[in-house]
């Protein structure tokens, strides 16, 4: 649960809803994965205090039941996608998003991933044409990272290896198939990806056991399921469908997950074919495929089971993190509010009580080093004083903050504007647009607030998906909102 007093991950029993252990941070938690391959638990959170990092937990068992206990922290670091047994995968690094980065969170050796993308054509790392990562996994011995425009293909990396110490080149770039030109690229708003461990339907023999279900959501709000194959004689990864932009499974949507077994689809969207504005729906996809000019297509035919829900047992509008198992029929609906509601969708008599709680690792002898009272939350000033940004107003204390964060990144105290351009951020009279920092709660009104107001960075993140900080470079002195701005090593100007 995270607002603007509290912050806390706790350890619940299912069967009860109970909590069994809170454990409170200093900032709101943005995002986490969950490693539970093996018989360790492990979780990785994103801790968006002032200054943001990831934590790293091990799940264990202690004579007061199940505990939490951390094991590494990686500071600067935000936007967690991957963690796999040693190697954890992220989306910036102090700001920075140029590329995603991956960590042997035990040594913290980190090295950056440069998509094969990038390595043939050093102009996509410019202007809005830069690619965000929207989701990573592991498979096969690669890592696979879904970027706007294509997923990159990378083998693991050796961290002891001296040879490109620091960065690790893409081997393959897969551009999506229903691109069909540049003007339809770098539009992916969302994406998950899931190994599958049974072979569906659509699967020839020699593709057994050698396929990686890839599930997006572009910025139109149209849901697609990819099928990444790997042939047995083949080394190189390919799509095993070409859909088109208009075979998608499903249009709407605000928010997507994908089953466990990926071939179902959970969607959070508005209709109008009932009395609630937001609802859940879970979409299977056919696999009718036909071939035009020699080409493999996967139709749009889908079916669909509306879950409709009152905003008194489940308030879909302020839902944050979805999560499914089709397989047991159970979701996982979390909000802002910090509650977790599960829908069950099946009879079934699994015991959910048991979970896996008598094979959890005994806890460690040494403190787990999480504080299990509440304290007091770091945040940046703008968030408590949002009532006066509203009117265009800026605080003294949220003006220096804001300026001092800026004087942090690298290059901006070089800066020597021309004649007619200024760096005096505190003479400036649009200081209020660029005063948020990156978001930290998703749908919590103090965020949703702050961007109603029309704030320049929040277009400009709407606008190019940036996981980075946007950092104001100078401003025209005869029409301060016009400024030019940087995200990264990438320079931005009004048009």
């Amino acid at each position: 649960m995270s607002n603007t007093f509290q912050s806390f991950v706790g350890v619940w029993r299912i069967g009860d809803c109970e909590a069994i252990n809170k454990f409170y941070f200093s900032g709101p938690i943005i995002d986490g994965v969950v490693d539970d391959g093996t018989k360790e638990v492990r979780i990785a959170l994103t801790v968006a205090t002032t200054e943001p990092y990831i934590q790293i937990l091990t799940l264990e068992m202690n004579n007061k039941g199940p505990n939490l206990r951390t094991v590494q922290r990686l500071e600067g670091a935000r936007h967690v996608f991957l963690l796999k047994d040693s190697i954890i995968g992220y989306g910036s690094l102090y700001g920075d998003d140029t590329f995603p980065l991956i960590s042997d969170w035990r040594t913290l050796a980190t090295k950056r991933l440069l998509p094969a993308l990038y390595l043939n054509n050093m102009n996509s790392l410019l202007g809005d044409v830069h690619s965000t990562c929207r989701a990573m996994s592991i498979w096969r011995d690669h890592i696979f990272v879904v970027l706007n425009y294509s997923v990159e293909v990378f083998r693991i990396p050796s961290f002891e290896s001296l040879t490109n110490k620091y960065h690790q080149r893409g081997s393959q770039s897969l551009y999506f198939p229903m691109a069909r030109d540049d003007d339809e690229r770098g539009w992916v708003a969302e994406a998950f990806i899931n190994e599958i461990q049974e072979s569906p339907s659509d699967i020839t023999p020699d593709e057994k056991e050698c396929f990686l279900r890839i599930a997006l959501r572009d910025r139109t709000e149209g849901v697609f399921i990819l099928t990444l194959i790997q042939s047995l004689n083949d080394l190189e990864f390919h799509w095993k469908e070409v859909p088109s932009r208009d075979d998608a499974l499903y249009q709407g949507a605000l928010k997507t997950c994908m089953g466990s077994s990926g071939e179902y689809l959970l969607d959070l969207s508005t209709t109008d074919r009932a009395m609630y504005p937001v609802t859940l729906e879970i979409i299977r996809a056919n696999h009718t495929m036909s071939k035009e000019e020699g080409v493999d297509r996967r139709f749009a035919v889908r079916s669909t089971t509306p879950i409709l829900s009152s905003p008194e047992q489940l308030p879909l509008d302020s839902t944050t993190a979805l999560d499914f198992d089709d397989a047991a029929g159970v979701i996982l609906v979390g909000n802002c509010r910090g509650e977790i509601n599960i829908v069950q969708l099946i009879d079934t008599e699994a015991n959910l009580r048991s979970c896996y709680l008598d094979d959890l690792p005994p806890a460690c002898n040494d403190t787990n080093g999480l504080i299990q009272n509440p304290i007091p939350m770091r945040l940046p000033h703008c968030y408590y004083l949002s009532n006066k940004i509203l009117d265009a107003i800026v605080p003294p204390i949220v003006r220096e903050e804001a300026i001092e964060s800026w004087c942090n990144s690298l290059g901006f105290a070089d800066i020597n504007p021309p004649r007619g351009w200024s760096t005096d951020w505190r003479r400036n009279t649009s200081l209020h647009h660029w005063v948020l920092p990156f978001p930290r709660w998703c749908t919590l009104s103090v965020d949703k607030r702050l961007e109603q107001v029309d704030m320049m960075n929040c277009y400009i993140r709407g606008r190019l998906g940036s996981l980075g900080d946007i950092i104001p470079l100078m401003y025209y002195e005869r029409k301060h909102d016009f400024v030019i701005f940087k995200i990264s090593q990438r320079i931005y100007y009004p048009g």
